[in-house]
Order: C-alpha cells, then structure tokens, then sequence
C-alpha cells in the first residue's frame, strides 16, 4: 500500500503581533466591530489556555476520565494602564460631528480640533523633510542648497533670469542650458527591470500625420513585437496583397462614369473570389498547421507517458531486486547459523549404551516389544488382517437390530446436562448481566404481588 508523508511547515515570522490593535500606532481598523473582534482573538488564543489537574482522576488514562482540563487564564498579559478603546475613537467622533454639521447646517455642531504630536524638526526627524529635486541640470548643485524657482517671462534662460529672494539661497554654478531651448525634454529610453536581463518590449514614439498624408507604415499599426514583429514571410505576404490591393483600388473605374459600371462591377466580383479564394487557402494552412501541432502534442504526450511508465517499472524492477538479494542474504545468513547451531548441538551428544533386559521390555506396555518401530523395519500396518473382527452382529441387518434390542434404554438416548452458568467472576463480583437478570426478577415479583393484593382487596 502506497504512503505519503506530508511535512507541514510553519512561517518563520507571524503576520501581525498578538496586541497590536492597543500598542501599534499604525495598526489600522475599520471600526469599533474589528476592534472587538480582535480583542476577542487575543483573549480566545492558545496561550491563554491553562492546563489544570484533576486530582480525582491523576493517575488515569482512560479518555472519560482526564487527567486534566483545560481553562482559560485569569491573568490579563496587557498591563492596567493601556487604553483598551479603539485607537480611532477620536476620529470617527470628530468625522460624525462634521458631517451632522455639514448636512444639517447646524453651527452647534463644533468640530473639535485636531492635534499632532510634537515633530523634531532640527533633531532626529530631519531626514523626513527633504527632497531631491527632479530637474536635469541640478545634478551637480550641493545638498542643503535651495533654488529660486522665479524666472522672467522674457529674453534667456541664464544669469539674467535668476533674481535672488530673501530667504532663499541662490548657487553661484551657472546653467549649462544654452538659451532658446526648454528647460526640460522628453527623453525616450529602453529599459531593463528583469534580473536575468531581457529586455521589455521595444518603445514606440509618438507621431504626427501631416494633413494630407497617409503614410504607408501606418498600415503596420497593427503588428506589435512578438505580434507580427519582426516581420516574417506570412507578414511580407501581407504587405504585399495590401500594396497590389492599394492599386487595385487606385485602377478601379470612377463611380460617376455610368458606362464603367459593369467593368467596375466585374471587376470587385473578380477580387472578392480572389479574396475568399486566399481567405480558403489560409484557413486550410492553419487548419493543417493545428493537426500538425496536435499530431506533434499528441506524440510527445506518448512518448512522455512511455518514458515515465519504462522509468516507473525500472524504479520497481530495482526495488523488487534489491528485496530479494536482501531477502535471499538473509535466508543465507539463518540457514548458516542453524546449521552450525545443529552442528554444535550434536557434537555435545554422548552416546549412552543401554543393556537389553527382555523382562523390563515385556512387563512395560509402551516398550518395543509391544508396539516397535518402523525404522526397524518392522510394519505393523501390514498385519492388521489378523485383528479384524468377523461378527454377524456387525455385517447383517437382522444383526443390528438383535444387537440394538439386548442394548439398554438409557444407552440410546443421551442427556448431556447444561453447564452450570458462571454468574460471578473470579473475584466475587456479580456480572452485569446477572445484576440485570436479578433486577428483573425483583422487578417481576414486585408486581406480581401488587397485582395479587389488588385482587385480594377487590374481592
């Protein structure tokens, strides 16, 4: 029979602490009803389940009867001090006063105001208010420098542009933007975000048609990379019939030409059997393409269920010999131990010479003389003609029945007494059967007397 071991593994780290709705700051609830529930699972954990003996049963090890029991820990683990109420408390009370303020109108509705802890601006929360900026050309100023962002309307963007403010502090590094450009560009790159280096699909830039113009690279929108791109053979086919078709188009007969009609219509009828005639040959390319490709599924299919089946039967072959050689060495290994335990044991024999006396031979009935051995040669079997008894009683009818008349009555019919039954058990206590037999038996005669004294008093 087959076994699977299954090793269950559990997270190095848990998910969330056990009182964090009560010490984490940034521990947030939806409301008043996940508060409790977490305080219902903090309460109700295994930690706080205390296992309690029962002296009564201590020593037992029946499952009726426990040795102890489980009760949950009156020790509360969170100090007196911490505020059991939900951390948004505060919040959800002013955000209800501003919105019964703001659909009823109502001015005596005041919002309480909110308050902030104390930030350390200049102290250990410094590093939480600065910020880079995003500007190419300020790569190379020093940190701690704070640029004025005011520029004239008008004429360059260099020295001339910049005007100090007071507060602010103005870097003597002039602009290596030559003027009359912007001040910033879009640059399109091609990046690389994958550890193992492949590289993500190629950038495509934004265009402009000029009015006027159709392009013919526009028909290719359609194709994307790994989509149609790079172009193979079927993609070049397909530019080719949009060219010829293009052309096609440009050679038909004008609609306002009433003379040109049925060569127009002849020739549209022409390019549609074209059309659905290319239209059959592709689809019966790919239908060939989808059997060659379910042919080659259904063959590798095969091939892998064989593979796994010949790898299978391999695994048991091997199996199945290692067993037996170890079978087979084990075998080995006691035939040889019993052979020399055998060899060991008769080497320890003494032989005892015994005198022949006949008068002890005859006067025992188990002896030889009386019942020999057959590894002497001597078969009793072959005798037994001479103890056969020959009575008419035995091989006639009539013989029976004389036989069967001379016998007694009480040899006919025999009677086997009962057993006596076995009510109590070896160390005087009464079976539960018999408790329950006597119970009865009490019960019954119990009522048997009352119905007695109730006919006894009708009368």
């Amino acid at each position: 029979m087959a076994t699977q071991t299954q090793v269950l593994k559990r997270g190095a780290v848990q998910p969330a602490r056990l009182h964090d709705y009560l010490y984490d700051p940034t521990c947030t609830l939806s409301g008043v009803r996940d508060h409790a529930r977490e305080t219902f699972a903090a309460k109700t954990t295994t930690e706080q389940l205390q296992a309690v003996p029962v002296y009564e049963h201590l020593f037992s090890d029946l499952r009726q009867y426990p040795r102890f029991a489980y009760r949950i820990q009156s020790r509360d683990p969170v100090p007196v001090h911490v505020n059991r109420q939900w951390l948004g408390q505060a919040d959800a009370h002013r955000e209800q006063i501003a919105l019964s303020r703001l659909f009823t109108g109502n001015e005596a509705f005041v919002v309480p105001p909110r308050t902030y802890e104390h930030v350390d601006v200049g102290g250990r929360e410094r590093a939480k208010f600065f910020r880079k900026p995003l500007v190419p050309f300020m790569e190379n100023i020093q940190p701690l420098v704070v640029l004025d962002t005011g520029r004239s309307t008008t004429g360059t963007f260099g020295e001339s542009a910049i005007k100090p403010v007071p507060g602010h502090l103005v870097s003597s590094t002039k602009s290596a933007i030559p003027s009359g450009q912007p001040t910033t560009k879009t640059q399109a790159i091609q990046t690389d975000y994958m550890e193992r280096e492949a590289q993500t699909d190629p950038y495509t830039p934004e265009y402009v048609v000029k009015p006027g113009e159709q392009p013919e690279v526009l028909t290719l929108a359609t194709l994307m990379y790994k989509k149609g791109l790079p172009a193979g053979l079927a993609e070049v086919e397909m530019i080719e019939r949009a060219r010829a078709k293009r052309q096609w188009e440009a050679s038909l007969p004008p609609l306002d030409d009433p003379q040109q009609w049925e060569k127009r219509f002849k020739m549209m009828s022409d390019m549609e059997r074209h059309e659905w005639l290319l239209r059959e040959n592709e689809i019966e390319k790919l239908q060939n393409l989808r059997i060659e490709l379910l042919e080659k599924m259904l063959k590798d299919n095969e091939a892998s269920r064989y593979d796994t089946s010949i790898e299978r039967i391999n695994r048991q072959w091997s199996k199945k010999q290692i067993e037996r050689e170890e079978f087979v060495k084990n075998n080995r290994l006691h035939y040889l131990r019993a052979i020399r335990a055998l060899l060991r044991k008769r080497s320890q024999i003494e032989t005892k010479y015994v005198k022949n006396d006949i008068i002890r031979s005859y006067t025992k009935y188990d002896s030889t003389a009386y019942g020999p051995l057959t590894r002497n040669g001597y078969f009793p079997d072959k005798l037994t003609d001479k103890y056969l008894v020959k009575s008419r009683f035995l091989d006639t009818y009539t013989g029976l029945l004389e036989l069967e008349s001379t016998l007694p009555s009480n040899a006919l019919k025999i009677r086997l007494p009962a057993p006596k039954r076995i009510s109590s058990t070896k160390d005087g206590h009464l079976k539960r059967q018999f408790r329950r037999e006597r119970d009865l038996n009490n019960i019954f005669k119990v009522k048997i007397f009352i119905i007695l004294l109730i006919l006894i008093y009708s009368l």
